[in-house]
């Protein structure tokens, strides 16, 4: 079950603060204020203690990403990849809010990081299965689904590797289900872009 945690709040200078609050032998409670690039992936790498955190952190790490110019090279040098996994495929892998930040932060990093970078953090076809999994989890998430078909388009184009591999996946069909479901532009723009990187598997 999920550890039980408080609402955020803001304060004077509009920092975000979150008051979480575990049970144990007692009830402990602590503030913290994550401010930068390198406090959130250092708490998201620790592993939050329940959901509310987790969205938190992962929120977080999204609007420093969306905001500020330097934050995306900070995020990718810093750990941010290996921070995305360990929410991607960990005990927070369920929760619809944090895929749909987790695979907008996703889709911002993916064009500018380096496949060295990728490859460290998910060794061979992990990627594409781990996202292709969050595809079909939230199917009913058209947010999420526009994001995953940016993020495989951006690795269909990487190399031939990639596409093999969405291709193994199912994603073929996974896509045209999709963009009969949600008739969204977007979506069947990035979708028919998909496709046709991955015809020479049709």
């Amino acid at each position: 079950y999920d550890v039980p945690c408080a609402t955020a709040r803001q304060n004077g200078s509009g920092r975000t603060i979150l008051s979480t609050s575990t049970l144990s032998n007692a009830s402990l409670e602590s503030e913290v204020v994550y401010t930068d690039v390198h406090e959130v992936i250092s708490a998201m790498l620790s592993g939050p203690s329940c959901v509310l955190t987790g969205r938190k952190l992962v929120k977080r790490l999204l609007e420093l990403a969306r905001t500020e110019e330097t934050a995306i090279i900070e995020i990718i040098m810093g750990g941010g990849m290996n921070a995305l996994r360990k929410v991607m495929t960990g005990g927070l892998s369920m929760d619809e809010p944090i895929q749909e930040y987790s695979m907008e932060t996703l889709q911002l990093l993916l064009p500018i990081t380096d496949e060295r970078i990728i490859s460290v953090t998910f060794p061979e076809e992990t990627l594409v299965e781990t996202v292709t999994a969050i595809m079909m989890n939230f199917s009913e998430s058209l947010a999420i689904q526009k994001n995953v078909f940016r993020i495989l388009k951006n690795l269909s184009h990487r190399n031939h590797k990639y596409k093999a591999a969405i291709a193994k996946c199912g994603v073929i069909d996974i896509c045209f289900a999709m963009m009969v479901k949600f008739s969204s532009e977007t979506l069947n723009m990035n979708g028919y872009a998909l496709l046709h990187e991955l015809s020479a598997y049709m």
